[in-house]
């Protein structure tokens, strides 16, 4: 293996670090997360990470540099300090509107405790935001289409399902609402879309 294709792999491998801290953090939630919702966010995350790298650079003069960098920083950050809320019932009444109970009855229609797909979208995009940026600034990938997009998807689904896993064990493990963990781990993962 030549070394461009040793990188590709890596940097591929290395951006499904969120994928895991948002497993990790909906375990932990103890929100089941359905196969089919699981292979949405890989699909948009790894389709979405494969036409950064095929369209590299010339992309890359069309956005705005603020988009790339405040975007994922804001969705992250609002959704961060929501669950913060969310975990502490002391902020809210007890019948709020805004409870994270309330709003996916809205959202699922179906049961709360699942990932519904239209969830399941919206963090897909989310998750997306830096892979496109970091894809289009690195422009050419050494890997053919096929087998970047199928690297990129396994990898997603492989980080979002053993982070999940993991923080259900934690979950499992402990008699305490562990939801403010998963709330400061995502808010962690806004900050860290400053860097």
């Amino acid at each position: 293996m030549n070394f461009s294709l040793i990188f590709s792999l890596l940097l591929i491998t290395l951006l499904c670090a969120d994928a895991f801290v948002f497993g990790f953090s909906y375990g932990l939630d103890r929100v089941k997360i359905p196969p089919s919702s699981m292979f949405l966010i890989s699909f948009i995350s790894g389709a979405m990470l494969t036409l950064s790298f095929l369209f590299g650079g010339r992309l890359l003069t069309l956005l705005p540099s603020f988009l790339k960098t405040y975007l994922p920083f804001v969705v992250l950050l609002l959704l961060s300090l929501y669950k913060i809320y969310d975990a502490l019932p002391a902020f809210h009444p007890p019948q709020s509107a805004l409870t994270s109970d309330a709003l996916s009855h809205k959202i699922n229609r179906k049961e709360v405790q699942i990932l519904s797909l239209n969830e399941a979208a919206l963090l897909a995009v989310t998750l997306s935001i830096d892979n496109i940026s970091v894809g289009l600034s690195v422009g050419t990938c050494h890997l053919s289409l096929f087998l970047l997009l199928s690297y990129s998807i396994f990898i997603h689904v492989v980080t979002i399902w053993g982070g999940w896993l993991l923080g259900h064990y934690f979950s499992k493990r402990c008699s305490h609402n562990l939801s403010i963990i998963s709330a400061l781990l995502l808010l962690v993962l806004a900050f860290a879309q400053l860097r």
